[in-house]
């Protein structure tokens, strides 16, 4: 259905109900007509009713139209993108469980919250470690958006969003080394060591080192060859990862200090070991690692608003309801300056949200250090 809408071309969608049992050839003969009616139609906004999954709403369709559509439609103001989600939240979510869109909206971040912060336990409390212990550390765009929940959540005392958390994968790559690793099978028994066969095993891990570094590592300002061996006693069924300083097994001296860090390292893992004993090496591994910069760090580049802490914005918080929040630029923020919530620090990637309690101080390096 095409029609107008306060002087703006509206197409609006027929409801769809029960849609997680239609099929797939359903949904996309949807699909194609939606298409097909915004090209024939070039509407100025789309209005989706109830059951439409936001999957196929959202296929091809744009949703940033008139603003004051959206005022007349929803009862509030909307910023690009912004109707859809409350559209698809209010009817989704809200309507089945009888809460309003902001209510609602808070149910799937407090659900994705909960997700986030079991597989965060995972890690920790299932391995003995406390996590309330640790320091969370916020990488990703959306990372600043409920990183103060998890925090709580988790008990955690401290929160590092840094500078280019948004970017926090992209811009470790970026400064780390350019690194590759290289194994070979190749059974001993220190009893009976091949010592000639040994040496040529190690060459050939060298040589593909090497050739690591004459190819992707060219250039590089420094570069560096790790061995290690994996080993164990004879009949056991792990084994244990030992480092090969030296490089190269020559002699029965070399051979002794080998297995010796293997008792000791058996021991470290397993608070036992048996220094009579002799030694099983079943795998041969090198890592070689190429420095490609000098280091350093990534800052953000001054843009936007300067946000000198006169600017607000209404901002919907579980337990307290709609609040005014100081809006600063992660950028413009100085070293040591302090931000206390209900606030919101942005930039032209992320945004971090600082709950009602939550205190930011924009570190020396640049990071954000929040006491949740």
């Amino acid at each position: 259905i095409a029609h107008a809408f306060d002087g703006a071309k509206v197409a609006e969608l027929p409801p769809l109900v029960e849609t997680a049992k239609l099929s797939v050839r359903t949904l996309a003969t949807a699909a194609y007509r939606m298409r097909k009616l915004v090209r024939e139609e070039k509407p100025d906004v789309v209005l989706a009713h109830g059951g439409w999954p936001a999957q196929v709403v959202a296929f091809g369709v744009p949703f940033n139209g008139p603003a004051r559509v959206w005022q007349r439609i929803l009862g509030f103001p909307q910023r690009d993108g912004g109707p859809a989600a409350a559209l698809t939240v209010e009817q989704q979510v809200g309507i089945p469980l009888g809460l309003d869109v902001h209510e609602a909206a808070l149910a799937v971040l407090r659900l994705t919250t909960e997700h986030m912060a079991r597989a965060i336990e995972e890690i920790t409390i299932n391995q003995g470690i406390d996590s309330a212990g640790a320091v969370l550390v916020g990488g990703g765009g959306a990372a600043g958006l409920n990183s103060v929940a998890i925090a709580r959540r988790l008990g955690c005392s401290r929160l590092v969003i840094p500078e280019v958390g948004a970017a926090l994968s992209a811009a470790g790559a970026l400064i780390s080394e350019l690194a590759a690793d290289y194994s070979r099978m190749f059974f001993a028994h220190s009893a009976a060591f091949p010592y000639q066969a040994v040496a040529g095993v190690l060459a050939d891990l060298e040589r593909r080192c090497q050739a690591f570094i004459a190819g992707p590592g060219a250039g590089s300002r420094e570069q560096r060859i790790e061995l290690a061996v994996e080993a164990r006693y004879p009949h056991q069924v792990w084994e244990v990862e030992v480092p090969l300083p030296a490089g190269r097994i020559a002699d029965e001296a070399d051979l002794a200090r080998l297995v010796e860090s293997f008792h000791r390292a058996h021991h470290d893992l397993f608070e036992i070991d048996d220094p009579g004993s002799a030694i099983e090496i079943v795998g041969w591994h090198a890592r070689v690692r190429c420095r490609l910069s000098e280091g350093g760090r990534a800052t953000l580049a001054a843009g936007g608003s300067t946000g000198n802490g006169a600017d607000r914005r209404d901002v919907y918080f579980p337990g307290a309801g709609r609040m005014a929040a100081t809006v600063r630029r992660f950028e413009a923020m100085m070293p040591d300056e302090t931000l206390a919530g209900p606030a919101i620090v942005e930039s032209s990637f992320t945004t971090v949200v600082l709950d009602p309690g939550a205190t930011a101080r924009r570190a020396a390096s640049g990071s954000l250090v929040i006491t949740p």
